[in-house]
């Protein structure tokens, strides 16, 4: 089983991504 398969693998991505996207948001609000 791939780790991006897995519930924690998903968890983990989902986390990553929404992530990436605040600190683009702090970016555009600097």
């Amino acid at each position: 089983i791939s780790n991006g398969t897995t519930v924690e693998g998903l968890s983990k991505k989902i986390e990553d991504i929404s992530k990436g996207m605040k600190r683009r948001i702090h970016k555009k609000w600097k």
